[in-house]
């Protein structure tokens, strides 16, 4: 119960966020890796899971009957398993090439 006491108290420190860019995740997007495919699904599955925002247990686990059409967009309908949320995700138009890419499957992780 030492945790609770008054007297302890936590910092605050500044922190540097680190993401990428836009322009970064079309600059990896581009990077010609057909002779290392094992390195081009990793990068593929890096774009999805960086346009989905999803947790990694939960993108790797896309399927085709995932991908639905609303109002003429296609989206990603999820149940997450750690919260058993239900999200829509849109699907960026560049996770779309590369789900075309590999037959409306994800590459193998």
């Amino acid at each position: 119960m030492a945790y609770k006491s008054r007297k302890i108290s936590v910092g605050k420190t500044d922190t540097d966020n680190v993401y990428l860019t836009e322009e970064e995740i079309q600059n990896l997007a581009t990077i010609n890796l057909n002779s290392r495919p094992s390195l081009d699904r990793v990068r593929d599955l890096f774009i999805i899971g960086a346009y989905t925002g999803l947790r990694f247990s939960d993108f790797i686990n896309l399927k085709p009957e995932n991908i639905q059409e609303i109002e003429g967009k296609k989206t990603f309908n999820v149940l997450t398993q750690k919260t058993t949320q239900r999200v829509v995700i849109p699907i960026h138009p560049l996770v779309e090439k590369i789900i075309e890419k590999y037959g409306f499957k994800l590459p193998e992780a």
